[in-house]
């Protein structure tokens, strides 16, 4: 019954969704196994596109002549270009591939781009930030209620032993009442009888003392 009842609890609780990002452009879900403890369960990570990185609660696209796969942006390679770096560059002699404007003149100056980038998923593939913390709490809220069930079942489990000792001890009780019984009832006209003799006796007696 105990297990029946941890069984279910860890069925409710078997996928657990991060909210590390809300809703919102950008945003892509990526369903994973986490191992916690003795505990498997299916953690919903919520991170960032390809070709986006998070600023604060948000997904921002890429600045043109970057890209990114999930986690910060980084300039074109491979003579790639533009917007998603999707323009390749055939330049001359005389020419190079800028990652903004594809190609342009070697002497000319590269655009500086400035921008915040936030890494987004870590080696192990969990969300930074929030989304670890809201997974160690909802994995301590699964155990808590865990072992909370397994008090409850271990309880009534007792409770049911109990209720079923008490009629067999009633049993036995009667049981032994009415062993009982026969020696008492045996005892009581056993003294009756010697009582009897005892009043025959006085009253012979007195007869006799009478006769006198």
């Amino acid at each position: 019954m105990v297990w029946i009842l941890v069984k279910s609890l860890l069925i409710i609780f078997t996928t657990i969704q991060v909210r590390g990002l809300p809703p919102g452009p950008g945003v892509c879900e990526k369903t994973q196994r986490v191992q916690q403890g003795m505990i498997n369960t299916t953690v919903i990570v919520k991170h960032c596109c390809n070709n986006y990185y998070q600023i604060d609660e948000r997904c921002v696209e890429c600045p043109i002549g970057h890209i990114s796969k999930g986690g910060n942006c980084t300039k074109c390679v491979d003579e790639r270009y533009g917007s998603k770096c999707a323009g390749k560059c055939r330049c001359n002699s005389t020419e190079r591939c800028d990652n903004v404007k594809g190609c342009i003149p070697v002497n000319a100056g590269d655009e500086i781009t400035t921008y915040k980038t936030v890494m987004v998923l870590n080696a192990g593939g969990q969300t930074a930030g929030n989304g670890n913390s809201n997974v160690v709490i909802y994995v301590i809220c699964v155990a808590a209620g865990s072992v909370l069930i397994v008090i409850c079942g271990i309880f009534v489990k007792n409770r049911e032993a109990v209720c079923r000792r008490k009629p067999t001890t009633i049993a036995m009780e009667n049981a032994t009442r009415k062993r009982k019984e026969p020696e008492l009832s045996f005892e009581k006209k056993t003294k009756k009888k010697k009582e009897s003799m005892y009043a025959d006796i006085n009253e012979k007696y007195m007869i006799n003392f009478d006769g006198e």
